[in-house]
């Protein structure tokens, strides 16, 4: 059972270790420069919003439950490389007709993905 000291302390790691320069920071400004406010932006939010629901699934335990159990990893284990594939479909295929309309795609569950020209 979790004590709120540990949650706090968990969390307070975790902001610690999201606000830290690191290569998202280093993307996010790379992007504000090279394409605008409004890209850099919608870039740091997605990073931050990627961040937050790795950290709430961390919270929750789900990724004690998948190192625990050969059940629970199973499906991602097999299901993986599909979920890679349908993106690399989607930055090769779509990718440049969404890097016109909006700069950045991003995908949920803190998956990113940058477009490039």
């Amino acid at each position: 059972m979790l004590i709120s000291t540990q949650v706090f302390a968990f969390l307070l790691t975790a902001v610690l270790l999201t606000a830290t320069p690191g290569p998202d920071n280093l993307m996010v400004l790379s992007v504000g420069m090279s394409r605008g406010k409004r890209a850099g932006m919608a870039f740091g939010l997605g990073c931050a919003l990627g961040c937050l629901s790795h950290t709430a699934l961390a919270v929750v335990g789900v990724s004690a439950l998948v190192a625990a159990s050969p059940v629970a990893f199973l499906p991602l284990k097999n299901h993986g490389w599909r979920v890679f594939g349908l993106l690399g479909y989607f930055a090769g295929s779509v990718g440049l007709w969404l890097d016109r309309l909006a700069g950045c795609v991003f995908i949920g569950l803190g998956i990113r993905i940058m477009v490039a020209y």
